[in-house]
C-alpha cells in the first residue's frame, strides 16, 4: 500500500470537520437528555414505592388493631353451658382479622414487585453511569461522554490540521509550465473525473438539444405527443440536468419554461 493520503477536495474535508463537531455537540446533548429521562422515571417510581408503602403500612395497622379486638373479645368470653359455646361470640373480629390479613398481603406483594422493578431500574442506572475499570468497559454514560469531550475533539484538531497541511500545499508553486501555474493536477483522478472544458460543454450541450429534437419528433408522430417548452436545471450549478457536473441528487430541480 503506498504512503500518504490522496485528497480529491479540501472543502469536503471542512464539511466533514464541521459534521464531526456537530456529532460531538448532538452526542453530548442526546446523553444529557438520556441522563434526565432515566433520573426522571427512577423518581417516579420511587415515589410510586413510596406510595405502596404507605398503603401497606395502613394495612398493617388496621391488622394490628383487629388483632387486638380480637385478643381483648377472646379474653372477655365465658362458657355457656347451656349453649355449651363461649359467649360473647367474636365471630365479627375474626373476620375483621381474615379481611385485614389479605389487605396486607396484597399490598405486600404490590410493594415486593415495586421494589424488584425499582432495584432492577437502580441496577440499570448505576451500569449506565459506571466509569468502568480495568478490565470493565465504561457505562454509556461516560463511553459519550469520552467520545464527545474527548475523541471528538481530538479528531477535529487532526482533520484541521490535514485542511491546512492540503491548502499549503495547494498554494504552492509546484514550478512547469508558466502558463498552468494557477493548475494543480492530481495524477490519481481519471479522465472521466475532470471537469468538462467549454468546447466540450457546448458540444454535449448541442449534443444533447439535437437528441432531444429527434425524440420530440419521433413522439409527436408516433403518439401524438405535443413538443415540450420546458426544461429541468440543477439548483445547484443552474446547468440543465444532462450538463450537471456538481453531482447534486436533483431531488429539488428546478423547471423553467422555454
Amino acid at each position: 500500500m503506498e504512503d500518504g493520503v490522496r485528497i480529491r477536495n479540501v472543502h469536503s474535508l471542512e464539511e466533514m470537520n464541521n459534521m464531526i463537531a456537530f456529532t460531538g455537540e448532538a452526542m453530548a446533548n442526546i446523553e444529557e437528555n438520556v441522563s434526565n429521562y432515566i433520573d426522571g422515571v427512577k423518581d417516579v417510581l420511587d415515589q410510586q414505592l413510596d406510595i405502596i408503602r404507605e398503603k401497606l403500612e395502613e394495612a398493617e395497622e388496621r391488622l394490628s388493631e383487629a388483632e387486638d379486638d380480637l385478643s381483648s373479645c377472646e379474653a372477655s368470653q365465658e362458657y355457656d353451658e347451656d349453649s355449651g359455646r363461649y359467649r360473647p361470640s367474636c365471630a365479627s373480629e375474626e373476620r375483621a382479622v381474615r379481611r385485614a390479613r389479605r389487605e396486607v398481603e396484597k399490598w405486600q406483594k404490590k410493594y415486593d414487585e415495586g421494589k424488584r422493578i425499582v432495584d432492577e431500574c437502580q441496577h440499570e442506572i448505576d451500569e449506565y453511569n459506571d466509569p468502568g475499570g480495568v478490565l470493565s468497559p465504561p457505562g454509556g454514560h461516560y463511553l459519550i461522554i469520552n467520545m464527545s469531550q474527548n475523541q471528538t475533539p481530538k479528531i477535529g484538531e487532526q482533520l484541521r490540521e490535514y485542511i491546512d497541511e492540503a491548502f499549503d500545499v495547494l498554494q504552492q508553486d509546484v514550478g512547469g509550465d508558466p502558463s498552468a501555474a494557477n493548475e494543480i493536477t492530481n495524477p490519481h483522478v481519471k479522465p472521466e473525473d475532470m471537469p468538462l472544458s467549454q468546447d466540450e460543454r457546448f458540444a454535449k450541450f448541442r449534443e444533447n438539444i439535437q437528441g432531444q429534437k429527434e425524440e420530440q419528433a419521433y413522439n409527436a408522430a408516433a403518439y401524438d405527443i405535443k413538443d415540450a417548452n420546458r426544461a429541468m436545471r440543477c439548483p445547484s450549478c443552474g446547468r440543465p440536468l444532462q450538463l450537471c457536473t456538481c453531482k447534486n441528487l436533483h431531488a429539488d430541480a428546478v423547471i423553467y419554461e422555454r
